[in-house]
């Protein structure tokens, strides 16, 4: 046995107990324990081939990122597979003593799901793939994710006339008018925009809602000290229609006395 699949085992072993390798070794070489930062976990195949070669990418870089020896990903690669891809691992994989690292793994794993037939799949979805109502930078990384699930070396000059050809027009033409022709700045230019429209569509902050209430609180007032104005003008004017009223009846009356009393009064007078 190798000294990796001795680490390897080492490793399952030491899992189990909540520790690792790592910290194993650190204890036997300081004589006491480090902190070690925690391992990234590894992502999970389900067995379809639009997705093969990216979770192929993603488990490498991981498990390399975690520090994992190609011995402990030949290890560790059963329990990052689920549905039709664990139940082809169980009958392809584990009958054939032959497939012991993980190099002849990641052999037939590609002649299983990334062969001619799935491929033809792949590239059909991508000529086919629009934006829709997508958002620009979304609608990006979904065909480069496509775009490298079919080719893993796909250059980024392809890959951004597959980005382009399923565009919607008005995106297709910010595009041109920018003269970003590199997959970098195209993806710049539509995290930019994506930012924009974000921004536009957030509801108002606590703060900003606080202040139109305020506003609208104001107006409130205003149209209820108006109305208590026009209210109070009316009463005045109809306290003035009434003393106008008193007036005309009084002379009224004096038009509508007897002839008679008015002489006699006269000539008291």
């Amino acid at each position: 046995m190798s000294a990796e699949d001795t680490l390897a085992k080492l490793d399952e072993t030491l899992k189990g107990m909540g520790s690792s390798v790592q910290e194993f070794l650190n204890i036997q070489t300081t004589g006491r324990p480090q902190i070690v930062v925690a391992a990234q976990p590894l992502p999970i195949f389900n067995g379809d081939s639009r997705g093969a070669a990216n979770w192929l990418r993603e488990y490498n870089d991981l498990a390399e990122d975690n520090g994992y020896s190609t011995a402990m990903k030949w290890s560790r690669v059963r329990n990052s597979l689920t549905g039709n891809a664990k139940s082809w691992f169980k009958l392809s994989v584990q009958r054939d003593e032959s497939i012991d690292s993980w190099d002849k793994f990641v052999k037939v794993f590609k002649s299983e799901f990334l062969s001619e037939v799935s491929k033809r799949a792949l590239r059909q979805e991508l000529l086919a793939v629009e934006q829709g109502d997508e958002l620009p930078l979304d609608y990006l990384f979904r065909v480069q994710g496509l775009c490298l699930d079919y080719d893993e070396d796909m250059d980024t000059v392809t890959i951004l006339d597959y980005v382009r050809r399923g565009l919607s027009k008005k995106y297709r033409e910010s595009l041109a008018i920018s003269g970003r022709n590199t997959l970098a700045d195209a993806t710049k230019l539509f995290r930019t925009l994506q930012e924009d429209i974000t921004a536009f569509t957030t509801p108002s902050t606590s703060s900003e809602k606080d202040e139109i209430e305020q506003e609208d609180s104001s107006v409130d007032d205003d149209s209820e000290i108006g109305s208590t104005s026009d209210k109070e003008v009316s009463s005045q004017e109809e306290d003035e229609d009434e003393v106008d009223d008193d007036s005309q009846s009084g002379n009224g009356s004096d038009s509508n006395m007897d002839p008679g009393l008015v002489e006699e009064t006269s000539g008291r007078m």
